[in-house]
C-alpha cells in the first residue's frame, strides 16, 4: 500500500511539474514576442560611405539611417543637407534618401553638374504618386516634364512654397510649364 501512495504521489507531482514548466514556457514566449521591436527597410545613397538597404528600428530617424551607412562622404553638399533634409524626420518602411555631392548642386550659378543623369518619369507614373517640391531632389524634380537643370535649381533656391499659387509667384518659372506641373507635383 505504501508503494502505491509513493507511486501516486509520483506521478502527480510529474504532470504537476510538467504543466508548470510548459506554463512558464508559454509566458515566457510571449513576452518574448511583445517586447521584439518592429523595424524598417530603408535605403540612402549618393554622398555617404557606405550606401545601401538598411534595417532599423521603427522610431529611427533620418540621422540613424546616415549613421549605419558609417556617416557622410567627405564629398558630400553639406550646405545642401542643411538646408533640405531633416535628420530628425521619422523614417517610413521602404524610404530612400538621397544625398546629392557637391558637385551635383552648385550654388551660386544654380546648374546642375552634367555628370548625373536623369530617369523622365511620364505624367501617368508621377500623378500616381505627385512629386513634392519642398522636399524633393534635384534628381525627382528633373523628372517632371518641362523641368531640366536650371528650373530644378530655382525651385530648390525658392522653396518652401506653401501652395500652388506661391509656386506660381515665387518659382520664376514660365506659367505654360507650372500648368503642365499642376497635377504632378504636391507641396
Amino acid at each position: 500500500m505504501t508503494a502505491l501512495v509513493c507511486l501516486l504521489t509520483g506521478v502527480f507531482v510529474y504532470f504537476t511539474y510538467k504543466e508548470y514548466t510548459a506554463a512558464q514556457t508559454t509566458v515566457s514566449l510571449e513576452v518574448q514576442d511583445k517586447t521584439q521591436e518592429m523595424s524598417v527597410f530603408a535605403e540612402v545613397s549618393g554622398a555617404v560611405n557606405k550606401p545601401g538597404l538598411f534595417e532599423l528600428s521603427e522610431n529611427s530617424r533620418v540621422a540613424d539611417l546616415i549613421r549605419a551607412a558609417d556617416g557622410l562622404s567627405t564629398k558630400a553638399d553639406t550646405t545642401w543637407i542643411s538646408q533640405n533634409l531633416n535628420l530628425a524626420q521619422k523614417l517610413a518602411d521602404s524610404q530612400k534618401i538621397y544625398i546629392p555631392f557637391e558637385w551635383e548642386i552648385v550654388e551660386s550659378t544654380g546648374v546642375v553638374s552634367p555628370l548625373v543623369s536623369y530617369n523622365v518619369v511620364d505624367s501617368a507614373q508621377a500623378s500616381e504618386s505627385g512629386i513634392n517640391i519642398n522636399q524633393a531632389a534635384v534628381e525627382e524634380l528633373v523628372t517632371l516634364t518641362g523641368i531640366g537643370d536650371a528650373y530644378a535649381a530655382r525651385i530648390i533656391k525658392n522653396r518652401p512654397f506653401a501652395n500652388l499659387d506661391d509656386f506660381r509667384q515665387r518659382s520664376q518659372i514660365p506659367e505654360k510649364t507650372i500648368n503642365a506641373l499642376s497635377s504632378l507635383i504636391t507641396f
